[in-house]
């Protein structure tokens, strides 16, 4: 499952895919029980679904660009929207 993941996220070769609209699918009750997991740290990748995995990285990022040294970097939220709808 997470091999199938990195092929889609580390394309070998000069003909990249174009982006399309994604929709990512993670029930709400699920999406507690990741953020409980990935707070703790005790959680194995593979009991995640594909969709569950990218729900996991978005929460991730979003809390490293909560840290104040990453202010020049960061994006307000309504200059994203696209992204956030698409991953939330």
């Amino acid at each position: 499952m997470v091999s199938g993941l990195m092929d889609g996220i580390c394309k070998v070769g000069d003909d990249p895919a174009p982006l399309g609209h994604m929709r990512i699918n993670v029930a709400i009750d699920k999406r507690k029980q990741i953020a409980d997991a990935i707070g703790s740290w005790k959680f194995s990748a593979h009991d995640f679904s594909d969709d569950e995995l990218l729900h996991a990285a978005l929460l991730m990022l979003q809390h490293a660009l909560t840290m104040p040294e990453l202010d020049k970097w960061r994006i307000p939220t309504g200059k994203c929207a696209h992204l956030w709808s698409c991953l939330g």
